[in-house]
Formats: C-alpha cells, sequence, structure tokens
C-alpha cells in the first residue's frame, strides 16, 4: 500500500498542475500565441485585434456532449461578456465538420459569439469543453471548464 505521506505529496502534485490559482509565473501564456483557424460564424474581427479588452476564449466540438448540454449557459456567458466590453471568442476543436455545418449549427443555435473552425490553444486542450479567460493584457488569468469560476475570472477583469 502506499504511504499516506507518498498519497499527499501526489495530491498536493496534481493540485498545483490543474488549478487555475497556480497558473502564474512564466507558465502564463499570451493570448497572442493563439492561432485560429478560419472563422466560419460571427464577428469576423480575427482574435489578435481583442488586445485591451479582457477575451473569453472557449474550445468545443459539435460531437462533445457536455458541450451541448452547456450550450444555453454558454451562449448566456457570451453575451455577458460582451455586455461589459469583452470578447467571447470560440473555437471549434473537432474537423470533420464543415465551415457550412458549423454555420448551419450556430443559425439554428443562434450563437452569439465568433465560432473559428481549428486552432492551437494557449495550452494542450486535453478535454472539451475548455475554457480561457484572459485579462486585457493577454495574460492568462483562468482555465478550466465553463461555470461560476469562468465567470467570476472574467468579472474580475472588468474595469469598475
Amino acid at each position: 500500500m502506499y504511504s499516506q505521506r507518498y498519497c499527499i505529496s501526489i495530491a498536493f502534485a496534481t493540485l498545483l498542475l490543474v488549478s487555475p490559482a497556480f497558473a502564474g509565473g512564466s507558465r502564463r501564456p499570451a493570448l497572442m500565441r493563439v492561432q485560429h483557424g478560419s472563422i466560419v460564424s460571427g464577428d469576423p474581427t480575427p482574435l489578435a485585434k481583442a488586445k485591451g479588452k479582457p477575451v473569453v476564449l472557449y474550445y468545443w466540438d459539435m460531437t462533445c456532449i457536455p458541450c451541448i448540454v452547456h450550450l444555453q449557459d454558454t451562449i448566456d456567458f457570451a453575451r455577458e461578456v460582451r455586455r461589459d466590453g469583452g470578447r467571447f471568442f470560440s473555437i471549434h476543436h473537432g474537423m470533420k465538420q464543415t465551415a457550412a455545418t458549423l454555420q448551419d449549427f450556430a443559425k439554428k443555435q443562434k450563437v452569439p459569439y465568433t465560432i473559428a473552425r481549428g486552432g492551437s490553444g494557449p495550452n494542450t486542450i486535453r478535454s472539451l469543453p475548455r475554457m480561457f479567460v484572459f485579462n486585457a493584457k493577454g495574460d492568462l488569468v483562468y482555465q478550466g471548464a465553463i461555470g461560476k469560476l469562468a465567470v467570476e475570472a472574467f468579472k474580475a477583469q472588468i474595469k469598475p
């Protein structure tokens, strides 16, 4: 059996690797390092032009069940981001769907945010959906799932 000290060490190391609170320092990738493919729906302005405003970057796939289950929450959050002066940008991670399929999906679901087809993220994308929040300087301040923590991370970036 493993010792208690060993198990605690492994748990703490895991926490350091996955916790947004420990994503600081030189490990924080800049927003401008994010590459995206062709924009198929929404605002055609490239992500690189979002300088000076907080940005939420959302990775998803049409075949990802949690992505579809949380679609309405994502849409609501995107509207909140826009209302508060930020930019919500999504990258469809799967490449099996055509641009036309993504455009139809966006139209039917009334998706209010930009959808780009393919690209690379600020970190390795290991699971979907995946959300990244950047401050106005382009520093990564949150990475994880959509939810309360993502909303709080974005709200902390808004100037009072």
